[in-house]
């Protein structure tokens, strides 16, 4: 095991999460990185073969996976100091609709509907 500081990271496979592991394997983190297609991404064609990196597959919406990845952490590394929910898991329509509901429980002038609105919508 290792003194270095440990980091998860979901939806790490491209984009955002991809940039972050990188950022994280440079400033001598140990990284999790987690996504549903790791063995198709930019983290691996760009930073296999680090010692510090583990790569996880997996679907974070479904049931054990996140175990799976903490477990990988742990095994590996021996802790977890930062986690970084990267992963997308949510339709625009659905979160329209939560933050729709959000605001009918706390909001009842009809000026919340309008903004609720525009800002679901981005």
């Amino acid at each position: 095991m290792s003194d270095k500081k440990t980091a998860i990271v979901t939806g790490a496979s491209q984009g955002i999460g991809a940039g972050l592991v990188e950022a994280f394997l440079k400033e001598g983190y140990s990284v999790v990185a987690m996504s549903r297609n790791l063995s198709q991404s930019l983290v691996t064609s760009d930073m296999t073969g680090s010692p510090s990196l583990v790569l996880v597959d997996g679907d974070i919406a479904k049931q054990g996976t996140a175990a799976k990845t903490v477990d990988a952490a742990i095994k590996n590394f021996g802790t977890v100091e930062v986690l970084v929910n990267n992963a997308g898991i949510s339709s625009a329509p659905a979160l329209y609709g939560l933050h729709y509901r959000r605001l009918q429980l706390s909001c009842s002038r009809p000026t919340c509907w309008d903004s609720s609105t525009s800002l679901s919508s981005l």
